[in-house]
C-alpha cells in the first residue's frame, strides 16, 4: 500500500513588497465596490454588449462616431506647437474679455472710437482675426464632400451584417 505524502506548504515570505501591495490593492478595490462592479459586469457582458450593439447600431450613433474621426483628422493636420500656441491666445483672450467685463467702462464717443481705429495694437489683434474668418467663409462655401467614404454606406445597416460589396469569408 502507498504511504501518504507529507508536504507541507511553505509559509509566503513576509517581506514581499508587490504581494503586500497587491493585497492592499484588491482590499481598496473591494472597500470602494470595484471588485463588485467589475464582477457584475463580467457576468451581464451578453447583456450589456447586447445593449450597446443595439446603441451603436442607430443612425446617430454612427454619425458621431464619422464626427469623432473628422475631428481627429482635423486635428492630426494641425502641428502641436500651432494648436499649442492658439489655445494659449484663445485662453489669453478669454482672460481679457473677462477682465473687460469686470470693468466699468463708459462708451468711448466719437473721438475715443477714432483713437481706438489708430491703435496698432488693435489692427495687431484683429489682422489674424479677419484673415482667420476671410478663410472660414471661404471654406464654408465650398462644396461639401463626405469625408468619410467607406463609413457612410454602413448608416442605418447595423454592425456584423453582410454588405454585398464586401465578400464573404
Amino acid at each position: 500500500m502507498a504511504e501518504a505524502l507529507k508536504y507541507q506548504v511553505p509559509p509566503r515570505e513576509a517581506g514581499d513588497p508587490a504581494r503586500e501591495e497587491l493585497d492592499q490593492l484588491i482590499h481598496s478595490l473591494h472597500e470602494q465596490g470595484l471588485l463588485r462592479l467589475a464582477n457584475n459586469a463580467l457576468r451581464a457582458s451578453p447583456e450589456v454588449g447586447e445593449i450597446i450593439l443595439k446603441q451603436l447600431n442607430k443612425p446617430e450613433a454612427v454619425a458621431g462616431m464619422q464626427n469623432l474621426l473628422v475631428l481627429a483628422t482635423a486635428l492630426g493636420s494641425i502641428p502641436p506647437e500651432r494648436l499649442a500656441t492658439v489655445v494659449d491666445a484663445l485662453s489669453s483672450a478669454m482672460n481679457g474679455m473677462a477682465e473687460a467685463t469686470d470693468d466699468d467702462r463708459r462708451s468711448p464717443g466719437l473721438l475715443g472710437s477714432l483713437a481706438i481705429l489708430r491703435d496698432e495694437h488693435l489692427w495687431a489683434g484683429i489682422g489674424p482675426l479677419l484673415a482667420g474668418l476671410r478663410r472660414f467663409g471661404d471654406s464654408l462655401r465650398a462644396p461639401s464632400k463626405k469625408p468619410i467614404e467607406r463609413f457612410s454606406s454602413g448608416v442605418g445597416k447595423g454592425f456584423g451584417r453582410s454588405r454585398p460589396d464586401r465578400k464573404q469569408e
